[in-house]
């Protein structure tokens, strides 16, 4: 199929910017190929993308990865923690969301290009296309793997076995095996 889509989102998060905390609102508009015939296939896909930016980024703080310290103090705070590769300044925000997007729509979707903004970005927009994006962090992390995953870190090493059945795309309807899509608009809206 040869389609081309636009969206565009909005998603506000915390910051954890060159040791400093702020509030951050993130506008962007993506341009997409669709590479399937299935509609119901493009419709999990679309509700994927929009899942992951309302209820999965929407809300974390966004840090470097190699702040582990202050990563610690937010998860005992109890806040959603989202790493970075880098400090997150918008183009890595940007690569990361475009990364992460293709990774969740496996294919049947496909962002081509991301023009990027933010509250605290000075009007600066980014224009980034999926090539830059690919190769702007040669290191593999949760923004290329197709899981609900935002975050990296090292696991501790304890004795404490935690039994948690984490959230996935099947166990909110919205694996692409599934066939029944008026079940998706229930199990996200509960």
């Amino acid at each position: 199929m040869d389609v081309r889509i636009r969206k565009s989102f909005t998603f506000a998060t915390g910051l954890n910017l060159e040791n400093n905390f702020c509030v951050n609102l993130y506008n962007f508009d993506i341009a997409m190929n669709v590479y399937t015939d299935n509609s119901h296939a493009q419709n999990i896909a679309v509700e994927r993308m929009n899942v992951f930016l309302d209820y999965i980024i929407e809300d974390s703080v966004i840090i470097c990865a190699d702040k582990t310290d202050i990563i610690k103090k937010y998860q005992d705070a109890g806040l959603k923690v989202c790493t970075s590769p880098e400090e997150p300044y918008d183009q890595i925000v940007a690569m990361l969301v475009l990364n992460k997007l293709n990774a969740i729509m496996e294919g049947h979707l496909y962002v081509t290009d991301i023009q990027f903004t933010s509250a605290i970005g000075n009007g600066i927009t980014f224009e980034l296309k999926h090539e830059m994006a690919e190769v702007m962090c040669p290191v593999k992390g949760w923004w290329t793997r197709n899981d609900m995953s935002i975050c990296d870190l090292p696991k501790e090493n304890t004795n404490v076995v935690e039994l948690k059945n984490p959230m996935s795309w099947d166990s909110i309807n919205l694996s692409f095996k599934n066939s029944n899509t008026e079940e998706i608009v229930d199990t996200i809206t509960e």
